[in-house]
């Protein structure tokens, strides 16, 4: 009997595909939360893993499971630039909250910049919500449509508390939004 080179080539994939399917199946069970893309989630994915660094007060870097870094912008908020009043405090603020611990991040996909847009939990908590909520950054109106349902009322709501109780960056006398401040350094 004899075969032609195609006919053997596609009992040879099928065969492959077939052999395959048990570790790919494992390969999920073990890492449900990933994505065949390790570099980019797709939107509105969940990561795990360690924080291990923090930029400034909204941007972080996660270590998966994998060792695989992921730069994470915090969905919803912007808090004060680093050389910006309030910046440090910020800063030190979410890397007391954070740093070195395991979180969640449910993700938005990808800003501008190529950073991971996602909303950052810690044991449930959104953390987030708590950095608009304590004063430490401002919920980012512009870009309220990106989150997730929701989120925008409570983080609106968050900052309209903050405001009222003078809680962090609203205890000064007119606190300059991060997006107006880096408008008037490109000059």
């Amino acid at each position: 009997m004899c075969m032609t080179f195609s006919r053997v080539r596609t009992i040879s994939i099928a065969l492959l595909l077939v052999a395959s399917a048990p570790m790919i199946a494992a390969g999920r069970a073990l890492y449900p939360h990933r994505t065949a893309f390790q570099g980019a989630p797709l939107p509105s994915t969940l990561l795990e893993g360690k924080v291990v660094g923090i930029q400034d007060g909204d941007t972080i870097t996660l270590l998966d499971p994998l060792n695989h870094p992921y730069r994470i912008r915090l969905l919803g908020i912007d808090a004060p630039e680093k050389n910006q009043p309030f910046g440090k405090v910020a800063k030190q603020v979410l890397s007391d909250r954070i740093f070195g611990k395991q979180v969640q991040v449910m993700t938005k996909g990808r800003d501008r910049y190529g950073r991971t847009l996602g909303k950052v939990l810690l044991d449930g908590r959104d953390i987030n919500m708590e950095m608009v909520r304590h004063g430490l950054a401002w919920f980012y109106k512009h870009y309220a449509e990106t989150q997730f349902r929701g989120d925008a009322a409570r983080y609106a709501d968050a900052e309209t508390a903050a405001r009222k109780e003078r809680d962090g960056l609203w205890a000064y006398p007119d606190p300059v939004e991060p997006w107006v401040w880096r408008k008037s350094r490109q000059r």
